[in-house]
C-alpha cells in the first residue's frame, strides 16, 4: 500500500511510442564486477513485502539540482515520513565549469561520473556525516555510467507504487533497465516539441518543415539550447539519425536557419526565445515545455504546442539508489516519493520540472491540459550515450561554429 493512496494507482494507458533503437542499456550496463557496496552498504532487498518498508533511517541524504525544491522537499518529507532529509546542489549545466561555492555531493557516487567530464566533485564521505547518497536524480547523460559501473542498486520495481504512476512513455524508454533489472525511477521530462501561435494557424502544423520550408524568417525561431535537443530536430527535419547524423548535411541544413536562431536561456529569468514570440517576431519555432509555459500563462501568447510526424525529442532523468548508501531503503522511499501526484506537481510548480506521472487534482485543469502529452506521436530519446561517443560535442561545437558565422571544418 502506498502511504495514503490505499494501495496502488492503475497504470496510465498510452498509445505513444518510443523509438526501440535506443536500447543502449541492455548491452551497456553488467553490474557485479564494479559492485561498490561495503560492510556499512547493505543491500536492496529484491522483493518488498508491504509498503512503506521499514527503512529504520532517521535520515536520507539525496542528491538533486534544485535550490527551491530541495528546500521544500526537505520539510515535506519530513512531515509526511519523520526521516530527514539532508540536500545537496549536484548538477553543474556546464560540464567544464567546477563547482564553485555549492556544497560538494557526499561519498563515492561521485566515481560514477569520472569518466563525464568532472560534472562532480570527488569528496571524501567525511564531508557528509551520514556517509553516502541514498538517492540521487539524474539524467540519462549519466544513469547508464553509473549502471555500467556498479554503482546503482536494481529496484525492486514491482513492489513500488510509483513505478505504475508513470506514463508509458518513459516506462519504455529502455536507458533505465539491464538485464530483467530497473535501476532508476523516472521523475522528470524535457520534450522539445513544435510550437505556434494558434492566431496565426488555421490548423496546427504537423512537420518540422514548418520551421525551414515556406515560411519568411522574421517569424520562425528555433532556440539553439542543446540540453532540449533543438539541434537534434534539424536531423529529423533532414531525414538523419539524431543519434549520429551527417553532420555536413546538418551543417547546411542549419545554416539556413542562422537568421532564425536564438539562445533562449542566457537568461534563466527570462527567455529570449519567449521574448520573441511575445512581440510576434516569430509564431512557429521550437521550444522547450516550461518556455512554453511562460508564454502562455505567464505573457498571454496562445502558444499551442504538437509532435509532429516526424517525432519530438525526448529526454527524462531518473531517481536512483546508489549501492554506496548506507540507508538504500530510505532511498528507495524518497524515489516513491518523488513520483507522487502532489509532490511532481509542486516540483512543476517550483521549478517547472515537467512531470513524469499524472498530478490529478493537484494542478488547475489549464495545467492539467497543458502536461497532458499527445497520445499521438513518435518520440526520439536524446542521443547523449546513444549514438558515437562524440556525438553531443560536435553538436555543441557545430551550433557555435553557426552561431559565430565561422565556415565549416
Amino acid at each position: 500500500m502506498d502511504e495514503a493512496d490505499g494501495g496502488r494507482s492503475p497504470r496510465p494507458l498510452s498509445r505513444r511510442r518510443v523509438l526501440k533503437s535506443v536500447g543502449v542499456a541492455a548491452g551497456a550496463a553488467t553490474v557485479g564486477g564494479g559492485h561498490l557496496l561495503s560492510r556499512d552498504s547493505p543491500e536492496m532487498p529484491r522483493r518488498i513485502e508491504s509498503w512503506p518498508p521499514d527503512t529504520g533511517a532517521a535520515t536520507v541524504v539525496t542528491g538533486d539540482y534544485y535550490d527551491q525544491w530541495s528546500t521544500w522537499a526537505r520539510e515535506a518529507f519530513h512531515d509526511r515520513t519523520n526521516i530527514e532529509v539532508r540536500s545537496y546542489r549536484t548538477f553543474a549545466w556546464d560540464p567544464s565549469r567546477s563547482l564553485g561555492g555549492r556544497e560538494r555531493p557526499p561519498g563515492v557516487l561521485s566515481r560514477a561520473f569520472e569518466r563525464v567530464k568532472g560534472l562532480f566533485t570527488e569528496p571524501s564521505a567525511r564531508d557528509e556525516p551520514d556517509g553516502s547518497f541514498d538517492n540521487v536524480v539524474t539524467t540519462t547523460d549519466f544513469l547508464p555510467r553509473a549502471m555500467d559501473d556498479g554503482l546503482l542498486h536494481p529496484l525492486p520495481a514491482e513492489d513500488v507504487p510509483s513505478f505504475d504512476r508513470v506514463f508509458d512513455v518513459f516506462r519504455s524508454v529502455g536507458v533505465h533497465r539491464a538485464d530483467g533489472d530497473v535501476f532508476g525511477l523516472p521523475v522528470e521530462a524535457q520534450l522539445t516539441p513544435l510550437v505556434y501561435n494558434a492566431d496565426y494557424f488555421e490548423r496546427p502544423p504537423d512537420s518540422w518543415s514548418a520551421l525551414w520550408d515556406g515560411a519568411d524568417q522574421s517569424e520562425v525561431l528555433v532556440d539553439t539550447d542543446v540540453v532540449y535537443g533543438h539541434l537534434e530536430i534539424a536531423a529529423l527535419y533532414a531525414d538523419e539519425d539524431p543519434r549520429d547524423p551527417d553532420f555536413d548535411r546538418l551543417e547546411s541544413v542549419l545554416r539556413r536557419q542562422r537568421p532564425k536562431l536564438v539562445d533562449g536561456h542566457d537568461d534563466r529569468e527570462r527567455s529570449a526565445a519567449v521574448e520573441r514570440f511575445v512581440a510576434e517576431d516569430a509564431v512557429v519555432g521550437s521550444l522547450s515545455l516550461p518556455a512554453v509555459y511562460e508564454a502562455r500563462f505567464e505573457r498571454g501568447v496562445p502558444l499551442e504546442y504538437v509532435v509532429p510526424s516526424e517525432g519530438a525529442i525526448l529526454n527524462c532523468s531518473f531517481s536512483a539508489v546508489p549501492t554506496a548508501s548506507k540507508r538504500p531503503l530510505a532511498g528507495l522511499r524518497y524515489a516513491n516519493w518523488l513520483c507522487r501526484p502532489e509532490v511532481a506537481a509542486r516540483r512543476w510548480e517550483l521549478e517547472r520540472a515537467v512531470p513524469t506521472v499524472p498530478v490529478g487534482d493537484h494542478a488547475s485543469t489549464a495545467v492539467r491540459e497543458f502536461l497532458a502529452w499527445a497520445d499521438e506521436g513518435e518520440f526520439h530519446l536524446k542521443p547523449h550515450l546513444f549514438g558515437p561517443d562524440e556525438t553531443t560535442t560536435r553538436y555543441r561545437r557545430l551550433i557555435q561554429r553557426i552561431e559565430e558565422g565561422e565556415d565549416g571544418d
